[in-house]
């Protein structure tokens, strides 16, 4: 559907499509535009990849959460519905780049210049951010990124990077740099590789005893933290299948073919004729039955009439 010169998309709960597409929200401008192709790509992703998709709630990190359901305030003493709703961030690229251990970018308002009299102004509280180095053992590599100082705090309380990186769940990291090295480091632990430390076997041995606990099948180590429109294309490439010219599907059919007949003739010592088509080669009968697949190959001969015999008048 057209409205003036601009493509209307329907999201899609108004097509019918709401049980394939509870993440419209993942789809950027893009990808929106181009949601007539989606819907049977998204189908075919695997369960485990979808179920990763779902919105979950970060834990708190602005703001702090009450318990129960109802509270009584100090001030009236009327009583309220708690509501612990947590507080959006600003979208920006940065966060993809770096480690912010959750924090984030928070939009509001406040007094202008602290005074109480004056009107209120939009605000961005913002993070400090820093720059550290970050040593990985699964990965054996140093990791030059942005971080905050609660990131720094948290790999403290998990008692190292790489244990921080596969504890943190993706709602928690918020960030594609996270994902990715999470990712490395599953396909690394699933697969064991030689090339960790290839001099020294009983560190890569210790290393992968000591993060047992973290593997996962490859199968499903693989989709890891991927975006929506990397696992498509992930995902036709791994359906994708190159289609065969019928000379070279021939081609092979004929060596398979004569392969077969020379094996038979190794056998037997009787000559064996190959037959295209039938399947292989095989032995040349002594007698050629009528109608056989060499028939057409002779000209046709005229059927001999047999002269009646002349009997004498008895």
């Amino acid at each position: 559907m057209t409205r003036g010169s601009r493509i209307f998309v329907s999201p899609p709960s108004m097509l019918g499509l709401k049980p394939y597409f509870r993440y419209w929200k993942w789809f950027n401008r893009d990808e929106r535009l181009s949601y007539r192709y989606t819907p049977a790509m998204i189908s075919r992703l695997p369960k485990h990849y979808l179920d990763s998709l779902d919105p979950k709630t970060p834990s708190p990190v602005h703001y702090k959460t009450e318990q129960g359901k109802w509270k009584i305030n100090p001030k009236t003493g009327e009583r309220q519905k708690v509501q612990n709703i947590p507080l959006p961030f600003y979208p920006i690229r940065e966060y993809d780049t770096g480690l912010w251990g959750g924090e984030g970018l928070i939009e509001g308002f406040r007094r202008k210049d602290n005074n109480k009299m004056k009107p209120k102004v939009k605000h961005m509280w913002r993070p400090r951010l820093i720059e550290r180095q970050l040593y990985s053992e699964i990965l054996d590599k140093t990791i030059t990124t942005t971080v905050t100082a609660r990131t720094l705090n948290l790999i403290d309380d998990a008692y190292g990077f790489d244990h921080y990186i596969l504890k943190t769940p993706q709602e928690d990291l918020n960030s594609q740099l996270g994902m990715d090295l999470k990712r490395a480091m599953l396909i690394k632990l699933v697969r064991k590789d030689t090339d960790l430390y290839p001099n020294d076997p009983e560190k890569r041995e210790m290393i992968y005893n000591k993060y047992k606990d973290y593997v996962i099948p490859e199968e499903e180590a693989e989709w890891v933290g991927l975006r929506l429109k990397m696992a498509i294309f992930k995902m036709q490439h791994e359906e994708y299948k190159p289609p065969v010219p019928l000379m070279e599907k021939y081609r092979r059919q004929l060596i398979a073919d004569l392969k077969d007949r020379s094996k038979r003739e190794k056998l037997s010592q009787e000559p064996a004729v190959f037959m295209p088509g039938a399947g292989g080669p095989q032995q040349l009968e002594t007698k050629e039955e009528e109608g056989s697949w060499s028939s057409w190959l002779k000209p046709s001969k005229p059927k001999e009439v047999e002269s009646p015999q002349k009997t004498g008048d008895r």
